[in-house]
């Protein structure tokens, strides 16, 4: 039986930023998507998810949410990025314990 309850993700784009029009271009291409800059946790604190990092919140899997995102950032950046999937609960975690 398929959970299609609304998750909410995180995925990271890794790519070799060649100037400031380069996070223009996937921020825009990220946001017009549908994907944001910040996430609500279950307690209602907005987190900003950073640089290059970009949350939802849908019932797609994670596997199909990878390949919308990975699409997006390479039509912005005329480039194939690597992109990582979490879930939101999964990134405050490493947040935690790995902090920037």
């Amino acid at each position: 039986m398929n959970d299609r309850r609304a998750h909410a993700y995180v995925v990271t784009v890794k790519f070799d930023e060649q100037g400031l029009s380069d996070l223009m271009a996937l921020n825009s291409a990220m946001i017009n998507g549908g994907f944001k800059t910040t996430l609500n946790d279950a307690d209602g604190h907005a987190h900003a998810l950073g640089s290059h990092t970009f949350g939802i919140i849908s019932a797609s899997d994670e596997t199909t949410l990878c390949q919308q995102a990975s699409e997006l950032a390479e039509a912005a950046l005329q480039k194939k990025p690597t992109v990582k999937i979490a879930t939101f609960e999964a990134f405050l975690r490493q947040q935690t314990t790995d902090p920037l």
